[in-house]
């Protein structure tokens, strides 16, 4: 937890920053949204869309599947095979193993 401090706090105080900068300056509205609707009709074209939500899917489905193999214990399993005698192969009849 306390690596993410650092990055939490930068992340807002950018934000901090950018909201700033848009409540005092009607061009950086402007800019802002003109922005963001072209993002927005770029991302919502029928070939763009289906693929990040596709995309967005997996990264959800994987960072859950992650997480949850680190919640649980490991398993990994360690199999103990006997070694065969010399004479137990002796007595095996020729076809067998």
């Amino acid at each position: 937890m306390r690596r993410l401090i650092g990055p939490i706090f930068f992340t807002l105080v950018f934000l901090g920053a950018v909201v700033g900068v848009l409540c005092f300056s009607t061009e950086a509205r402007e800019v802002a949204g003109e922005a963001f609707w072209n993002i927005f009709r770029f991302f919502t074209t029928p070939f763009i869309l289906e693929l990040s939500v596709a995309v967005m899917g997996l990264l959800i489905v994987m960072t859950y599947n992650q997480w949850k193999r680190s919640k649980d214990a490991p398993e990994w399993v360690e199999m103990e095979v006997p070694a065969k005698d010399k004479t137990d192969q002796d007595s095996l009849p020729p076809n067998a193993g």
